[in-house]
């Protein structure tokens, strides 16, 4: 019931703005073509919002695909994942990373996002081979 008032609140809210702003029009010589150039900067506005946005939610995709394809063949490698974070902990923490309140994941993510590198070979191997697949 409680969204059906909501919907009905919406409906009259739209309605009586709809009514003041035709009033307004017809009232005042010119506010029409301002109301218009208003409503093609607020348009224009929006589409570059959801484009920005859309771009934004892209690359964090590509980025979460490349983790999960670095953790994947790590642990199908049998590479000691926790051996790389602990040789990326200090190079982190010069960097302002909180590692003492960090999990493995968000170090992990933090490494690759920063570009860290290891001694693992195979890790290097793995981290490039994912890379290159996006």
């Amino acid at each position: 019931m409680m969204f059906l008032q909501t919907g009905v609140s919406i409906l009259a809210n739209k309605a009586a703005r709809s009514l003041a702003v035709k009033g307004a029009i017809t009232a005042v010589p010119g506010i029409g073509q301002a109301a218009t150039a208003i409503a093609l900067g607020e348009a224009a506005f929006n589409l570059w919002l959801a484009k920005y946005y859309r771009q934004s939610e892209t690359a964090s995709e590509v980025f979460d695909n490349y983790q999960q394809r670095v953790l994947q063949s790590s642990n199908d490698n049998k590479v000691d994942v926790n051996r790389v974070l602990e040789s990326w902990e200090p190079r982190l923490g010069e960097l302002g990373y909180p590692i003492d309140q960090m999990d493995e994941n968000e170090k992990l993510q933090a490494g690759l996002a920063q570009g860290l590198t290891t001694d693992q070979k195979d890790f290097e191997d793995i981290r490039n081979d994912a890379f290159d697949g996006l």
